[in-house]
């Protein structure tokens, strides 16, 4: 069992680079006999938070985060969130954040779709009840805009968190 050097997050054997804080490991001969002197991890160390890598689909270069965290931001505004896929169609990081990008789309056409719905029947029941669909709508948007506020600010600052509730769902592999 080996532990990075910069966070002291355990890592898995083999491993290129730390799935916590991003940085570059030892070589595998390093590790393995790191291993057998059943180091402690470095508590002490302050993280390294400029790069997250907690992802299903397993370790992304930082060079590739920071080559492209100027332009994965753009997924987060509705129809774009192809612009990251055909701009950098090789990146990792630019592929995360366009499927969250389009799994959020998705949902802001859900939710209009469904105020629509919602709208037209209660005007048929009471022009009342038409304030409590438009409440609602208003709610649901100003969640659709903190979920994309929060894509912003995590693709900018180079980090792969994912989407609340939303975010498990992978369209884009």
């Amino acid at each position: 069992m080996t532990f990075c050097t910069n966070c002291g997050n355990r890592l898995e054997d083999g491993a290129s680079f730390c799935p916590q804080c991003g940085t570059k490991t030892a070589a595998p001969q390093a590790q393995a006999q790191n291993a057998n002197t059943n180091a402690a991890p470095n508590t002490n160390a302050a993280p390294n938070t400029n790069y997250y890598a907690p992802n299903a689909s397993g370790q992304i270069d930082p060079r590739d985060i920071e080559e492209n965290k100027g332009i994965a931001w753009l997924a987060y505004l509705g129809i774009l969130f192809f612009i990251p896929l055909v701009a950098r169609p090789n990146s990792k990081f630019c592929r995360f954040h366009a499927n969250q990008g389009l799994v959020l789309m998705l949902l802001d056409i859900a939710i209009y779709i469904a105020a629509a719905i919602l709208g037209a029947l209660f005007i048929a029941i009471s022009w009342r009840l038409y304030v409590i669909s438009y409440i609602l709508n208003l709610a649901a948007t100003g969640i659709v805009l903190t979920f994309s506020i929060m894509g912003i600010i995590n693709a900018v600052g180079g980090k792969l968190t994912r989407l609340p509730i939303i975010g498990k769902i992978d369209i884009i592999k």
